[in-house]
């Protein structure tokens, strides 16, 4: 098997026609009863007939749902401001849509003359969930693991700030 940024391809060179045609048909039902529910996203490679395409983009309404996402933190942006975040940054799977996000990952900057405690962030944390409606998981530039910051600023969505 081998796999794209965009597609999986599982290569069944030992197998007869009939037997690709039955995995495949098996491959759509099956992502039919998981939660996708896209079974045009599985077809056989029009370059090799012994292999099967799962194609791994989001939907459509995943996109949308992280488009609404990210303008609903757009739009707090004067009330997170007041309360000390500088820069608020997307990471995780609501950025990059590579799962289904069981949480809102957020990684925020704040004022560097604010000395906020835990009680502090963890009440900006539950303000957040209160208005998103999704547990969120806020973590701050300075608890941050640094080896964590490269990959989350590299695939996160920078929501404002620098």
């Amino acid at each position: 098997m081998q796999r794209s940024p965009s597609a999986i391809i599982l290569s069944l060179p030992n197998e007869p026609e009939v037997a690709v045609q039955r995995h495949l048909e098996g491959l759509k039902g099956r992502l039919q009863e998981l939660v996708l529910k896209f079974p045009d996203r599985v077809s056989r490679d029009p370059r090799d007939h012994h292999a099967i395409i799962i194609e791994v983009a989001a939907s459509r309404d995943a996109v949308k749902a992280r488009d609404d996402l990210l303008q609903a933190l757009r739009d707090e942006e004067p009330e997170l401001r007041r309360r000390g975040i500088e820069s608020l940054l997307l990471f995780g799977s609501a950025a990059t849509l590579k799962s289904f996000p069981n949480d809102i990952d957020l990684l925020a900057r704040f004022r560097p003359e604010l000395r906020l405690s835990a009680f502090d962030i963890a009440e900006i944390q539950a303000y957040l969930e209160q208005t998103l409606g999704w547990r969120v998981d806020l973590s701050t530039e300075a608890t941050f693991p640094s080896e964590f910051r490269k990959t989350a600023e590299q695939s996160g969505i920078r929501i404002f700030g620098s």
